[in-house]
């Protein structure tokens, strides 16, 4: 279920580029050689607009924890005893080693393809993000694991008035929105 580990910290550190940022990019100084700035060619001008692609997204991170802080906080404290009676994600690890998986996600593609998830369930793994969660449900689909990651109310409107998730468990963020995480206490 997966790549490598090798591999797996090999895209995050190609798709998260901004973490090596510090909160305020704005302060760094992009020094380009003469030489290159004369001979680079468009190489040099990809180079300047990948340089520039980090510090919008490290920009934009830091907007986001800021404006979202005590949001992650207060979910995160109303989530403690789920916390603590939870697992570890990590138990997860292996678990399914060998297993093919079906990753839901929300898109025009998921109305045509439910009716073959719900036919794989025995024989594969089947995750859910949130937004596919209750689509999968009413069209008979249970999933095996749901993420969630966005601590934001409107997206805790995907996990309410659901029936009994017995056989689903989440995988999530400590600061999803309570009224997501209390169907799988």
């Amino acid at each position: 279920m997966g790549a490598p580990p090798s591999t797996c910290g090999a895209i995050h550190r190609r798709a998260t580029p901004w973490r090596l940022l510090p909160t305020a990019p704005e302060g760094h100084v992009v020094i380009v050689h003469p030489d290159v700035a004369k001979t680079g060619g468009p190489a040099a001008v990809r180079a300047a607009r990948v340089v520039q692609r980090i510090r919008f997204e490290a920009r934009a991170n830091a907007d986001a924890r800021e404006r979202f802080a005590p949001r992650y906080l207060t979910n995160t404290l109303r989530n403690v005893s789920a916390i603590v009676a939870g697992r570890d994600v990590r138990a997860l690890a292996n678990a399914y080693a060998g297993v093919p998986a079906i990753v839901a996600g929300a898109g025009p593609s998921l109305d045509r393809a439910m009716g073959d998830a719900g036919a794989w369930r025995d024989r594969a793994l089947v995750i859910a993000c949130d937004t596919a969660f209750r689509p999968l449900l009413h069209a008979g689909v249970t999933p095996h694991l749901v993420v969630g990651v966005d601590p934001g109310e409107s997206n805790a409107r995907h996990f309410q008035w659901l029936p009994a998730l017995g056989d689903t468990w989440l995988v999530s963020e400590s600061a999803l929105d309570r009224r997501a995480t209390r169907l799988f206490d």
